[in-house]
């Protein structure tokens, strides 16, 4: 298991590495899908990380996301020897502790959803934890469940069910007492957590938004009496938490009453439009699912039961693969085997200067290249439609050939090719408000404050340009 976690993280580490060099659609994917939204212009990476990566700035933040994304598949990695390690000392024969620890590190949700997203998997934390209470480490408990509390706005809402339901099972009063005060660190936490970024967030335009979207579209459509529509969604819910469940052998139903900490977990995701597993939380929820189903089949109260453990696995195991095969594998494949993303590459956008103290509007894959070199940057379109162009200094950096590339090979969204913000740019080099700097196959570079009138040719360029795009209103 640990030689194929290696092999795992070296072929990640191999692929993020090409996909900064080249600035490659997934990268991009996970820039302007997670961080431009929550951070907006001008911080395309959150700036505390540039601190931990010193080649970012050299870069423009290719090699901070790059590593970013290997590191989130190495923290949740991590998890497995842990559980396998913490099954045993709980009682779990090796043979089954073996199989749940390679369950965890294959959990399709947790890998599909890091393959085109960033995602701080509390997972490992949970089990950290739970392997500290174990050898009677308290302060580390704590600890590790405060990471896993921090991983995400809610994360920590099960672990705090389950060490209440912990408390509530303690044999001895002091034993109760401990879990009581693991309990009040971890809901401290999670109050310092929403007084001081969540609820800040959530009520600011863009936080209001990104709620509206995750939870107004569904009561939307009931709304509206597409009700056939609402029932689908929430069938394809239903079907992803028992798929979730699966992945475990539902052996955590062993014990029913082990279902109440993930009880929120599940309920959290069931009426949004995205599926139950494309939230965030599900870095958190599937390491205390297998934390409760180690805790199922350490103290089942049917010692019969144990006689069905390896069909469970196995059914667990197949699902697994057969998840897999539908969703995580072809994602992670399609990144491994894309083709080379056209021209510019990072050698051709370093000889671009002039850029310090400048907005840059640039094509959307080229913008994690611009972070640190322009004082602030903005796709020509994104999540919240296209670029506006106002009074200060802008360059716009447009690359025609990724434009007029069928992005559906690169599994990129479609702000790359929007035609409203293609025709804005055309519209504002018609009129002169922008000039021209730079006209080749490769690049067109514009400014608002100097350079040369566009000239026909250009002008027919950009139309052509606009007029291929597929996408007729940015998302």
């Amino acid at each position: 298991m640990a030689l194929a976690t290696g092999a795992l993280l070296v072929f990640l580490g191999l692929l993020f590495a090409r996909q900064a060099r080249e600035l490659a659609a997934p990268l991009a994917h996970t820039l302007l899908d997670q961080i431009v939204p929550c951070f907006g212009e001008g911080r395309i990476i959150p700036n505390p990380w540039l601190g931990f990566f010193p080649l970012a700035k050299a870069t423009g933040g290719n090699a901070a996301l790059a590593m970013l994304r290997w590191s989130q598949f190495a923290l949740y990695e991590s998890g497995a020897v842990t559980l396998c390690w913490y099954a045993m000392q709980r009682g779990v024969r090796p043979w089954h502790a073996a199989v749940l620890a390679l369950l965890y590190a294959c959990q399709p949700a947790v890998l599909t959803k890091m393959a085109y997203d960033m995602l701080f998997p509390g997972a490992p934390f949970v089990i950290f934890s739970e392997m500290a209470r174990v050898r009677g480490k308290r302060g580390w408990n704590s600890a590790w469940l405060v990471a896993a509390a921090w991983s995400h706005p809610v994360g920590g809402v099960g672990p705090l069910l389950w060490t209440l339901l912990r408390a509530r099972w303690s044999p001895g009063s002091a034993e109760r007492r401990a879990c009581y005060q693991t309990a009040a660190v971890l809901a401290a936490a999670m109050l310092a957590l929403w007084s001081s970024l969540i609820i800040p967030f959530v009520v600011s335009e863009q936080g209001s938004q990104m709620a509206r979207m995750a939870y107004g579209l569904l009561p939307g459509i009931a709304g509206h009496g597409h009700w056939a529509q609402t029932a689908r969604h929430l069938g394809r819910n239903i079907l992803q938490t028992a798929a979730l469940l699966g992945t475990t052998g539902f052996l955590v139903c062993l014990r029913p009453i082990l279902l109440l900490p993930l009880a929120f977990d599940f309920l959290y995701g069931l009426p949004t439009f995205a599926s139950v597993t494309d939230h965030g939380l599900i870095g958190s929820s599937v390491g205390l699912l297998f934390v409760l189903t180690v805790e199922a089949i350490a103290t089942n109260p049917r010692p019969t039961a144990g006689r069905y453990l390896p069909a469970a696995l196995t059914i667990a195991a197949l699902l697994t693969g057969a998840l897999h095969w539908g969703t995580g594998l072809p994602t992670i494949w399609r990144q491994a085997v894309s083709p080379r993303p056209p021209r510019p590459h990072q050698r051709e956008l370093r000889e671009l200067g002039g850029l310090t103290g400048r907005r840059c509007m640039v094509t959307p894959t080229l913008s994690p290249f611009f972070c640190g070199r322009c004082a602030s940057v903005v796709p020509y379109a994104d999540g919240n439609g296209p670029a506006e162009l106002d009074g200060r200094p802008t360059t716009v950096v447009l690359a025609p050939l990724r434009v007029l590339l069928d992005w559906d090979s690169y599994d990129i969204q479609a702000w790359e090719r929007s035609r409203t913000a293609l025709r804005r740019i055309l519209g504002w080099t018609r009129s002169g408000r922008l000039a021209v700097l730079r006209d080749d196959d490769t690049l067109i570079v514009l400014a608002n404050d100097n350079g040369a009138p566009a000239r026909p040719a250009l002008l027919e360029r950009l139309k052509a340009l606009a007029d291929s795009a597929h996408t007729q209103e940015a998302p």
